[in-house]
């Protein structure tokens, strides 16, 4: 700490945190840290003038040098990681190959291996939905049918709160993050494309789940049948932003939608 009288600084150290302070010349103190009060004996007397003099007093503390302040340690695990293999065969005559070719100008390996990539990958999306629904986490309800005096053109434009209520609950149960994705059976994806602020990507080609479009910039990922997804039923999700969080947010929330 630093006393300040009539102009004249004197500096003093508090070495061990045991409350002695201690400087040149013989300057000695100390310093109750609970009630805050300072007590300090100069080595040599402060000039005549400076004895009425105003004295101050300021300090600071070496906060690196403490132990008692709450520190977040930053830690990397590893983890063994056992890979699932999906494995899927495709066969084709050469007669059938060559008559492709011919007639068509097309190559039938070519074909089978766009086939048989679009058939796994359906089949690790769907076990991937699967996961999310087993562990989400909250529920926020809709129910198609409009209140008394209210036009289900109006009523549908509430499903919106009710998403803001599922990132509510995400939210809750993570602490962090913000829904942006959503993956929507049949129906759910029906009401949404029909919501303003919707974009439609897809083309309706894609096998299995896919990208259907955007809602106010979230993506919407539409489940084509009730075996991978029932089709009143939609996961509200937050995709961290780095990859050291997990590809699909087990904390879920998700929505019945009544029929």
């Amino acid at each position: 700490m630093q006393a300040t009288i009539g102009g004249v600084v004197r500096t003093l150290k508090d070495f061990n945190g045991d409350g002695n302070l201690y400087g040149v010349g013989g300057d000695f103190g100390t310093i109750n840290y609970t009630s805050g009060a300072i007590s300090i004996e100069f080595g040599t007397a402060p000039g005549a003038g400076d004895a009425g003099g105003a004295i101050t007093a300021t300090w600071s503390t070496d906060f690196e040098a403490q132990t008692e302040i709450p520190k977040a340690i930053f830690q990397l695990s590893s983890r063994s990681v056992k890979a699932r293999v999906w494995s899927l065969k495709g066969t084709i005559g050469l007669v059938q190959s060559y008559a492709l070719r011919r007639r068509f100008s097309m190559i039938a390996e070519d074909e089978m291996a766009a086939d048989l990539v679009s058939a796994i990958n359906a089949e690790i999306v769907n076990v991937a939905i699967d996961v999310l629904l087993q562990n989400a986490q909250g529920l926020a309800q809709f129910d198609r049918t409009p209140p008394s005096g209210v036009s289900y053109f109006e009523h549908k434009q509430t499903f919106k709160d009710v998403l803001a209520h599922a990132e509510s609950n995400l939210l809750d149960n993570a602490g962090r993050g913000t829904v942006n994705t959503l993956v929507a059976g049949r129906r759910v994806a029906e009401l949404m494309s029909t919501l303003p602020g919707f974009v439609k990507l897809s083309d309706g080609s894609t096998v299995g789940a896919h990208i259907y479009g955007t809602l106010d910039g979230i993506v919407v990922v539409r489940a084509p049948h009730d075996g991978i997804l029932d089709s009143n039923t939609c996961l509200c999700l937050y995709k961290g932003q780095t990859p050291f969080e997990a590809p699909v947010n087990v904390n879920a929330a998700f929505i019945s939608n009544n029929n």
